[in-house]
């Protein structure tokens, strides 16, 4: 079972490295090695290791390979639809947040944008920026001062006395925060990958036994005993014949 997983990896790292380098520099993120080391473990080896134990995992949960197909879907489609992306939790009906906190890509789409934002400043267009009058006798950066050490952002001009352009957030990082995403949270997020790896590995190993090896009595027991053994994947091959 754990061979299914492992000769899948290697050409998911391989065809993720490639994708690497065919996006991340042409994308003009420009951030330094440390950075874009971290992007490429995120997302050419950590969710490549983690896509392979996904889909065996809900193979070994599927009656057979149509099932698992479809179920695959569905379980994508609800794991990308409530990962902040399309509609962001602070929106999110209540009982759906669960879903927010529960889907891998989450915490996988908060690692790969702290590590593209991080550092970088953030300029607010003049439609975009709050515009105020500080009282006579008095700057726009001293009026503001108090308030900017605790909310953040930027003055155009803080030596200017009228018309003083604010801006709320003063880098992107700031900006990502407010949807949740902080790149303090990368190195958390990398170990709870490895806990949903070994999740789908155990759950795989279980419904493996469930299937084959676990013994139930309901009633009386059958005298018959087939002493026919089959694996897993001519177990489900077998019965997609049956059905042509």
């Amino acid at each position: 079972m754990i061979s299914q997983i492992l000769v899948e990896i290697p050409y998911n790292i391989i065809g993720a490295t490639i994708y690497f380098f065919c996006s991340y520099w042409p994308l003009r993120v420009y951030q330094n090695s440390r950075l874009a080391g971290e992007f490429y473990l995120m997302s050419s080896i950590i969710y490549q290791i983690y896509v392979p134990t996904f889909a065996v995992d809900l193979y070994y949960f599927s009656p057979d390979v149509q099932a698992a197909a479809a179920l695959s879907s569905v379980v994508t489609v609800f794991m990308f639809s409530f990962a902040g992306v399309l509609q962001p939790v602070s929106i999110m009906p209540g009982f759906w947040t669960f879903m927010y906190k529960v889907s891998p890509i989450t915490y996988a789409i908060q690692s790969l944008t702290a590590t593209i934002v991080h550092g970088k400043e953030l300029k607010c267009s003049k439609n975009e920026l709050a515009y105020f009058s500080p009282p006579q006798g008095q700057t726009c950066g001293e009026y503001v001062s108090d308030f900017m050490s605790t909310r953040g952002g930027y003055l155009v001009d803080p030596n200017a006395t009228d018309e003083c352009g604010y801006c709320q957030f003063d880098s992107q990082d700031a900006y990502v925060a407010t949807r949740g995403i902080k790149y303090t949270q990368y190195w958390r997020n990398f170990g709870l990958f490895w806990v949903y790896i070994l999740f789908n590995v155990a759950s795989m190993m279980f419904l493996y036994w469930l299937q084959h090896d676990a013994k139930f009595s309901f009633g009386k027991k059958s005298s018959k005993k087939s002493t026919e053994v089959k694996t897993p994947v001519e177990s489900k091959f077998r019965s997609n014949e049956d059905i042509v």
